[in-house]
């Protein structure tokens, strides 16, 4: 038994190790990779705010859940940021996520994304909750969960279908923002990062 031991020692820390490996990567580098398909660009902002419009916020490396930096709005400030969309397939369901950090679960924020014509998806933060509103203007829309991560940080991911007439290319885009008649009254600091749209599959015609 001892020859045994003394013979096949490694079996049990090259286990160890591949058993470590594996935590590593389900726990620090899967959730930070981007799904196949994702068509938002530079969606954890490593790039600055290359692919985005910045017309509010700050791009900084104070807080972030992937990478070194996230888009943060501050206190008292307006927070906005735009990004043009590729063409989407349609009709077809998509899978759109994200992660945010609130400084306070009063402060609101909305995700308004231009899909279809004559319908989008919207996103509202309800304030004093850790919860989201969805509509997508009758089409079908679903909040699969928004759930906490660590550090105070929360991932969101909604699932909704596009129609069969798609929008004007000078209309198509991503905002996320601050609601006009909210602007300026963040109680705290608003982060987000890891920015995520992807295809799904194809929806039967409408």
């Amino acid at each position: 038994m001892e020859r045994l031991i003394e013979k096949y020692w490694w079996i049990p820390v090259a286990g160890g190790i591949v058993a470590l490996l594996a935590y590593y990567y389900w726990r620090f580098i899967k959730p930070c990779l981007p799904p196949p398909g994702n068509i938002i660009k530079n969606p954890s902002f490593e790039e600055g705010t290359s692919g985005w419009l910045a017309f509010r916020g700050y791009w900084t490396d104070d807080d972030h859940w992937c990478g070194k930096h996230c888009f943060m709005g501050r206190k008292g400030e307006v927070l906005e940021i735009r990004q043009p969309l590729e063409p989407m397939k349609r009709p077809a369901i998509y899978r759109f996520q994200f992660r945010y950090k609130a400084d306070s679960i009063e402060d609101r924020m909305l995700v308004n994304m231009l899909h279809t014509y004559g319908a989008r998806l919207f996103v509202m933060k309800v304030p004093g909750e850790w919860r989201w509103d969805v509509d997508n203007g009758g089409l079908y829309a679903k909040l699969i969960y928004d759930r906490p991560l660590s550090r105070g940080w929360r991932e969101v991911l909604v699932e909704f279908q596009t129609g069969e007439q798609p929008p004007p290319e000078e209309s198509r885009c991503l905002d996320i923002y601050l609601p006009t008649a909210y602007q300026r009254t963040l109680i705290g600091n608003f982060y987000i990062d890891d920015v995520w749209l992807w295809f799904k599959e194809y929806a039967r015609p409408l």
